[in-house]
């Protein structure tokens, strides 16, 4: 798989602006500072990127977005506001819904894992970060045929045979580039066919469920036809039934310590 040198990826105007008034204070809050760095998927890679460098002799140890905020001090935490304040100029179409949708994901990838016992954190950083590979598809010289918006459930399937590979595939090697955990990584790069693993790893199978629900939702699938496309081996995979998966709720993120 071969990615672009240099990669235009944008911050989200509004987190980076509500970020940069709560770096502000004297005394930062860590529950907001949470709040907005898992609200964005390219400042939550950077910031897991950083808390994973050499320098802190962590790496590959911080798997969650609480993990690294309290790592950081708020002098690195006030460096990457301002690495996303320069990214910021560039406007992209759909940028705010694509945030709201992977920020929508993480939040009911939690919720499904929290249910089952699974590690809430790791799973709701992966669900962020797997809109990031929607950011890294559109530098694709095939994806300006596509037509298909990045939560379009037949996107995936689109990506694999004209591209080889998801968009989910390409953020998660972008994402090992950068130095990100292997279990992180991992549940992105397999995100597409949890059943189809060596060893099946059930916060994979979390994962895939909630970003398929997700992609109905905001395709705005009627209900029959959510139903009529549930995966259901993979929910039965994990024990969760299908009216428990499509009625679970994704609190806001407002109201989110993740």
């Amino acid at each position: 798989m071969h990615l672009p040198e240099k990669l235009p990826l944008p911050c989200q105007p509004r987190v980076v602006a509500l970020l940069m008034n709560e770096l502000r204070q004297e005394m930062p809050s860590l529950r907001r500072l949470n709040q907005l760095f898992g609200s964005d998927p390219v400042l939550a890679a950077w910031l897991l990127a950083q808390a994973n460098a050499g320098v802190y002799q962590l790496s590959g140890a911080v798997q969650s977005i609480p993990q690294a905020v309290a790592l950081l001090g708020v002098a690195q935490l006030r460096g990457l506001q301002k690495k996303a304040y320069g990214h910021i100029a560039q406007r992209v179409v759909g940028l705010e819904q694509l945030g709201a949708f992977s920020s929508a994901c993480a939040r009911l990838a939690r919720s499904l894992a929290q249910a089952l016992s699974l590690d809430g954190g790791l799973v709701y950083a992966a669900g962020l970060l797997h809109g990031l590979g929607y950011l890294v598809v559109q530098h694709t010289p095939v994806q300006a045929v596509t037509g298909l918006a990045p939560w379009d459930p037949l996107r995936p399937h689109w990506e694999e045979k004209n591209l080889g590979y998801t968009a989910a595939q390409a953020g998660a090697h972008l994402l090992q580039q950068w130095g990100l955990p292997a279990p992180l990584t991992r549940l992105i790069d397999e995100l597409e066919h949890p059943l189809d693993m060596a060893e099946f790893d059930p916060l994979v199978a979390v994962l895939h469920l909630a970003v398929w629900v997700q992609r109905g939702y905001y395709s705005h699938w009627p209900e029959r036809e959510m139903v009529r496309n549930f995966p259901i081996e993979v929910a039965l995979a994990v024990g969760l039934d299908m009216d428990v998966v499509l009625q679970q709720e994704a609190p806001d993120w407002s109201q989110s310590v993740y």
